[in-house]
């Protein structure tokens, strides 16, 4: 209900499922307690703490993850389109905080960008503004624009004359568990054991009490 927040997600399998599950908690290959995170859909291929928000956690790797496919709506695929002005506030924000290399100026100087030849995997956007070119992830788009323009951090990006458009697939930052890839597990009759085992690889799932 982190998303949904309603009464209806509580159902007798979910408490039944809390209940056969109490006191079992993921630990990191040190030991520790292990922060989880997960997400809607990860478009494919999950990905690290690192890769998403800069600071390492231990424990976690990107893993393959084809099972998400075909399940939930914008999950499958999502296009939209960012005007001129509002790209350009994202690049003077961006300037600002030396994410990138080019000054407040020439972004305002350029009458329209050119995109490199991109692919959904890529975690990097390739940009020439007035020649120059510029290199930013794709994490950043995210975190500017939210989750509504940029569903995931898995798109590509097009130039056109009055913007930019931005198509991609997966829902959520990517990090951890995919949640339709584990419906998808459990459907074809993984348990929720072996399921975490394949998300959180070097986790080690422990019962404490």
């Amino acid at each position: 209900n982190q998303v949904s927040g309603v009464y209806s997600d509580l159902k007798e399998t979910t408490i039944e499922a809390a209940k056969e599950t109490r006191g079992e908690i993921l630990l990191t290959p040190s030991g520790k307690l292990a922060p989880v995170f997960f997400h809607a859909s990860c478009g494919g291929k999950t990905l690290r703490p690192d890769q998403v928000w800069g600071n390492f956690v231990e424990g976690y790797r990107s893993v393959e993850c084809p099972f998400c496919q075909g399940h939930g709506g914008k999950e499958r695929g999502w296009s939209n389109f960012i005007d001129l002005n509002r790209f350009e506030g994202f690049l003077k924000w961006a300037s600002d905080r030396s994410i990138i290399k080019i000054s407040r100026k020439k972004i305002e100087r350029a009458n329209s960008y050119q995109v490199a030849q991109d692919q959904v995997r890529s975690s990097l956007v390739r940009l020439y503004i007035e020649g120059d070119l510029v290199v930013i992830p794709k994490t950043t788009f995210r975190r500017y624009f939210g989750r509504e323009l940029v569903a995931s951090n898995y798109f590509t990006m097009k130039a056109q004359r009055s913007g930019v458009m931005i198509s991609g697939h997966g829902l959520g930052h990517g990090v951890g568990m995919c949640q339709m890839g584990a419906l998808e597990l459990a459907q074809r009759g993984w348990s929720y054991r072996r399921i975490l085992a394949y998300y959180f690889p070097e986790h080690e799932l422990y019962k404490v009490y």
